[in-house]
Order: structure tokens, then C-alpha cells, then sequence
């Protein structure tokens, strides 16, 4: 049986003592803030309002919940509100 060196005790306990810290951590992450029943309720009215509008090919509906500041954002892509409102207009004219 191979004995340990000082090195190697050493070693684990700097492991350990790494394995702890990042234990403790992530135990101590804040977690996401939990939406109200009031907050869920005011996103499922947004949800359904804009569905019927985009069903509807309503642009003046679609763009209301575009932000005329920033515009669309998806994943790392910003989209400016003029190029928005430009593609659904060339959008609805196309299909009409």
C-alpha cells in the first residue's frame, strides 16, 4: 500500500476545500423571483392579445407590443422597430 505524501494530503485538501466553497456557492445563488398570480394573469392577457392580432394579420396589434426604443430582441439579435414594422407590412401586403 503506497503511503501518502504530504503533497498529497495536501492536494486533497485543497480539493476538498475547493469542493466546499463552490458547494456553498451555488447553494447560495439567488434564485429566479417567483411570478405573482397577478403577474401570471397580466402575461396570459398579453399571450392571448397579441395570438388573436398576429391570427388576425393585425400589424398595428403586433406592434404594440414591439418597443418603438429597442425593437425586438431574440437570443443575441436585435431587431430595430422600423424593420419590424416594414417586414409585417411587406408581410400582409405579399399575402393579400
Amino acid at each position: 500500500m503506497k503511503r501518502l505524501s504530504y503533497g498529497d494530503v495536501k492536494f486533497a485538501q485543497i480539493l476538498l476545500a475547493l469542493t466546499l466553497l463552490f458547494a456553498g456557492l451555488a447553494s447560495a445563488a439567488p434564485k429566479p423571483a417567483q411570478l405573482t398570480q397577478a403577474d401570471r394573469e397580466n402575461l396570459r392577457k398579453v399571450a392571448v392579445t397579441l395570438k388573436e392580432a398576429i391570427l388576425r394579420e393585425d400589424v398595428d396589434g403586433i406592434l404594440r407590443h414591439v418597443s418603438k426604443l429597442n425593437g425586438l430582441t431574440c437570443v443575441d439579435t436585435q431587431i430595430p422597430y422600423q424593420q419590424v414594422r416594414e417586414d409585417l407590412h411587406d408581410r400582409i401586403v405579399i399575402s393579400t
